[in-house]
This record gives C-alpha cells, structure tokens and sequence, in this order.
C-alpha cells in the first residue's frame, strides 16, 4: 500500500509541476476560480447553483432509466 501511495504521490507532483508550465491549463484553473468565487460571495447564487446542480442531475438519472 505504502508503494502505492508514493506512486499516487509522486504522479500528483508531476502533474502539478506540468500544469504550472502549460498556459491554457494555467487560464482553465483560472476561470475555475473565478466561477468558485462568484458563486462563494453570494447565498442567492449558491442557491441557484445548486438548484442547477439537482435539476441537472435529476434529468441525467432520468435520461438513463429504462
């Protein structure tokens, strides 16, 4: 378990490391943050996000049903 850990790891610090040198990864963490903290300084948005987030779910679990 211990091996795999340090594999796990170590691919994460790689990884890590990549993405900081790859600009459009750099402008895609970028938007993300702002989304997250549009959405963080405001209860009404958060609420509405959410509510998104379920109907969205809802139809995908209903869209897969047989």
């Amino acid at each position: 378990m211990l091996n795999v850990h340090c594999m796990v790891h170590r691919l994460a610090l790689a990884s890590a490391g990549a993405a900081k040198t790859v600009i459009e990864v750099q402008m895609c963490l970028e938007t993300i943050n702002m989304i997250f903290k549009y959405y963080e300084k405001s209860a009404l948005r958060t609420a509405g996000f959410k509510a998104i987030q379920v109907s969205e779910y809802v139809s995908l679990l209903t869209h897969w049903d047989y």
